[in-house]
């Protein structure tokens, strides 16, 4: 109870001051908006400033000289001065040299970020923060040996955006929810992966502007083939397609094995696509194989987010999804949610890239050995609740 009071107490005082942030100094939405207006030496100008307050600072630059799995993306979020997003995104393209290699303008890259950044809602989970931690879990998982000589440099290059995008504009509530109140959105995308297209659709249209475009200086045919990889991968961390992803990640890892004696050969663009699926859908599912003092945040979070849903679903008179109930056990879920869903893709993909990945399912068994020891005893959680985590 203690750690739930503190938890919750955090998510608080996080949002309380990003909207203290937010009102005393210039926020992040304001780049964005001069990018749009000023002329081009307003816009190096500022480019200036925000490399030196946000992305430059000693605090970030130590962070990004260590790069391993279990960044804590909170402390991003502290140092960066609420700007998790940006100071990630920023640091991993120019360390990889996306802005050479895809001739990328940096103050468009980040005009687009920053607003990008300023569309992810304060919800306790699905907001910048989550998308930071899902972009520097990609970019770390694109690391693999067994991966180096797999995706081109635009394949990587859109698995990265993808994780940008990904939950962009996220209301802080499922597709279900959406589908079972007829939300607008649900209407638009006819109940299929409602929010998946929402996300797409918002980064999209972003893009037509061209104070945000940062692939005016690619060809036709790449932006149609990132396009395409985007649509692909972001559509992909639907978790009602997760059992389908997961079943195929299977079956292309058998026959990998079977034709390749255990060594990655991926020719077809279907089978890499698949890869760039798992590997996004890893990523976004990531948070537990932290160490517990970053996992147990996130988890609270997102049980936080649940519980709010469910106090809506309570007032509307329509039935409560069963992770809205505020007296369901957190560790008990965490546990299913590790046994039934995040382990058995972990699993498949420490497989796949073996043996990089190997770590991370230890640290995976490590997080949910201490959820366990957590438990208070009493019966395993219902059928019902299992279930319920395809619809997160």
């Amino acid at each position: 109870m203690i750690v739930m009071m503190t938890i919750d107490r955090a998510i608080e005082k996080s949002s309380m001051e990003q909207n203290d942030v937010e009102a005393q100094s210039p926020s992040i939405i304001q780049p964005a908006a001069v990018l749009e207006a000023g002329s081009s030496a307003q816009q190096e100008h500022l480019l200036h400033g925000v490399l030196k307050g946000k992305l430059n600072s000693e605090g970030v630059a130590e962070f990004f000289k260590h790069e391993v799995w279990d960044m804590d993306v909170f402390q991003l979020n502290a140092i960066s001065g609420n700007s998790p997003l940006v100071a990630a995104a920023y640091h991993v393209f120019k360390a990889r040299d996306l802005f050479s290699e895809m001739k990328i303008v940096p103050s468009v890259f980040l005009n687009f970020i920053s607003t990008i950044e300023s569309k992810y809602r304060q919800n306790p989970y699905h907001n910048a923060m989550h998308a930071a931690d899902v972009l520097l879990a990609t970019n770390h998982l694109l690391k693999a040996k067994a991966l180096e000589p797999i995706f081109t440099q635009l394949e990587v290059f859109a698995a990265l955006v993808a994780a940008i995008i990904h939950d962009v504009d996220h209301p802080g509530r499922n597709n279900q929810f959406l589908v079972s109140t007829e939300d607008s959105l649900a209407i638009l995308y006819n109940d299929e992966s409602v929010l998946e297209n929402h996300h797409l659709a918002v980064a999209f249209e972003l893009m037509k502007d061209p104070t945000r475009n940062f692939l005016e200086n690619t060809c036709k045919s790449q932006r149609q083939a990132f396009r395409k990889l985007i649509i692909d991968m972001v559509l992909a961390t639907d978790m009602s397609r997760h059992f389908k992803h997961l079943g195929q990640l299977k079956t292309l890892l058998e026959s990998n094995n079977v034709a390749n004696n255990g060594l990655l050969q991926l020719d077809k663009y279907h089978d890499r696509v698949e890869v760039l699926q798992g590997l996004l859908h890893c990523a976004d599912l990531s948070n537990q194989t932290k160490s517990f003092h970053v996992a147990s945040q996130w988890s609270h979070r997102i049980m936080e987010e649940s519980y709010r849903q469910g106090d809506e679903e309570r007032k509307l008179g329509i039935p409560v999804n069963p992770l809205g109930d505020r007296s369901v056990s957190i560790e008990k879920c965490q546990v299913t949610f590790i046994e039934y869903i995040v382990y058995p893709l972990w699993e498949t993909w420490a497989e796949l890239v073996y043996p990089d990945a190997q770590d991370i399912v230890f640290s995976l068994m490590d997080t949910k050995d201490q959820w366990q020891s957590r438990m208070i005893h009493s019966p395993p959680p219902s059928s019902e609740v299992s279930e319920s985590f395809e619809a997160i």
